[in-house]
């Protein structure tokens, strides 16, 4: 599990002798040859999505949505090694930023992006 951990930080869901070995019977359960999960319901925790991940040697897409969307509005990249966030959002989804004084979350609100994805707007 710790090895199949830390390659997961590389984006790596896959491992020859640990999937040929031990995650094998794990990986049947999901049917043999699931390339991905998908998960769009309350929020998971981090270790959970991980754990999943690694058992079905595949990654899993984190979603975000509601009725009034449609479903899905807000998604992870399927390639995206981290975990526990939603994404950013589906083509052709607007939304709109809204402050919310009392939680001091403000529109106005600079994220350095650098920091937080690696590019600037």
């Amino acid at each position: 599990m710790s090895t199949k951990l830390e390659n997961l930080k590389e984006g790596k869901y896959t491992h020859v002798i640990y999937d040929n070995l031990v995650f094998k019977q794990t990986k049947a359960i999901f049917g043999g040859r699931c390339r991905f999960l998908i998960t769009s319901s309350a929020p998971i925790s981090k270790d959970v999505i991980d754990f999943m991940k690694v058992i079905s040697c595949s990654p899993m897409v984190e979603g975000y949505g509601q009725t009034e969307s449609t479903g899905a509005s807000f998604a992870t990249v399927y390639e995206d090694p981290e975990t526990g966030h939603t994404g950013g959002p589906c083509a052709s989804v607007e939304y709109k930023l809204v402050d919310v004084p009392e939680m001091n979350y403000l529109s106005t609100d600079k994220v350095n992006l650098v920091e937080v994805f690696g590019w600037i707007l």
